[in-house]
């Protein structure tokens, strides 16, 4: 062996060692990246559920806002039937708003305005900051509506809102 000669290049030790630091650094990054697409899917998911819910609670609210307490048939818990007093209708027509829990759906007239529902609650308020009525009285004024829907992983996620009743009789 000559003593004055340079050697070029890498030893297979290195060439190893650069290898396995190198799929560690991608299996981090695989890992890293797989994690920021479940999140990804999870929050676009529940953005989805989050819209279809505002989507149905505006559209409850709408209703139940044009509705007077005289014109409930039915006021529980779980259910409304009523008669909202509309301006372009010659002939008030009777509406219902209910869980179908065999479709797991809000339903307005058997029409599905969400689904993914796992509870539907009505509560009746005579004063905004009054006790809570599981029925219509002749004195109330609020309708509570509380939808429970049910997110990506079988999470719930709870949307309130309230209701002033149209007045007038």
């Amino acid at each position: 062996m000559n003593g004055n000669r340079k050697e070029h290049g890498f030893t297979l030790i290195e060439l190893i060692c650069a290898i396995v630091i190198l799929g560690i650094i991608g299996v981090g990054a695989g890992l890293g990246l797989t994690a920021f697409m479940k999140s990804w899917v999870i929050t676009n998911e529940n953005a989805g559920l989050s819209q279809k819910t505002q989507s149905a609670m505006a559209r409850m609210r709408v209703e139940l806002s044009h509705t007077r307490v005289t014109d409930f048939e039915i006021g529980s818990a779980t259910q409304i039937k009523y008669t909202p007093i509309f301006s372009d209708e010659e002939t008030p027509k009777e509406h219902t708003i209910s869980l179908a829990s065999q479709q797991r759906a809000v339903t307005l007239d058997n029409h599905t305005l969400a689904d993914q529902v796992s509870g539907l609650e009505f509560k009746y308020f005579e004063t905004f900051d009054g006790s809570a009525k599981s029925t219509v009285t002749p004195k109330t004024k609020l309708v509570q509506i509380k939808l429970t829907m049910t997110g990506t992983n079988n999470t719930p996620h709870i949307f309130i809102t309230r209701v002033k009743l149209a007045s007038g009789s």
